[in-house]
This record gives structure tokens, sequence and C-alpha cells, in this order.
């Protein structure tokens, strides 16, 4: 089943994803669409920050704003960067900023 059309180029070929951190929700399985800037959505996220794509573009005009610039026929604004985009998620439940860190999970003795 190919990804859904979002923007002029699509959301390309899917890319399996693990999250390791001491703050992971632990046997957390998410549903969630994702992609690349998905990172950038997280980040924006925890940091309480702007679109960093629409900061970016204040410094660098060169840079096109979203990737959707093959289709912007140049009527109206282009499309927003793809860090605003709601279809795609944050990884933000997959965390869990509560939880002990520095948890170590017990073994089964037939590990050892």
């Amino acid at each position: 089943m190919p990804p859904p059309q979002l923007d002029a180029y699509g959301l390309g070929l899917r890319v399996p994803t693990l999250v390791v951190s001491p703050w992971a929700r632990r046997g957390y399985i998410s549903g969630q669409l994702y992609e690349h800037s998905s990172l950038l959505k997280f980040i924006e996220r925890r940091f309480n920050l702007p679109s960093l794509a629409a900061i970016n573009q204040q410094f660098d005009s060169e840079t096109p704003v979203d990737g959707n610039d093959a289709a912007w026929n140049g009527v109206g604004p282009a499309a927003p960067p793809r860090d605003g985009l709601a279809q795609i998620g944050d990884f933000y439940e997959a965390f869990d900023f509560t939880q002990d860190p520095n948890y170590t999970p017990s073994l089964p003795s037939w590990w050892w």
C-alpha cells in the first residue's frame, strides 16, 4: 500500500523506526504516520519552538519552503513546511518523561 500523498513529492519509501531512549514508553507500538520531519516536529514540541523550517526561510531564501515548490504555481503562498502538517506525527506519544530514566528491567531466570 503506498503512503498517502501529502504534497507534490509524496512521502517516499517507508522507513521502520525504533525509538531508543530512557524515556521511551516501554512496550509501546505506534500506528501514527511518521516521516523524517517528525524528528523536527518532536524537537519543536518538546522545547516549545516555532516551526524551525519556517524560521530557516528568514535566513536562507534559496531553499524551497517545503519541497512542495514543484507543485506551486506562484498564485498565493507556497504550502507550509512539512513539520506543520497535522497528518504527520511527532514521536511525542512514544515518550513518557515522567518515568524513571534509570529503570532496568529484570530478566527472567531462563535468560541466563
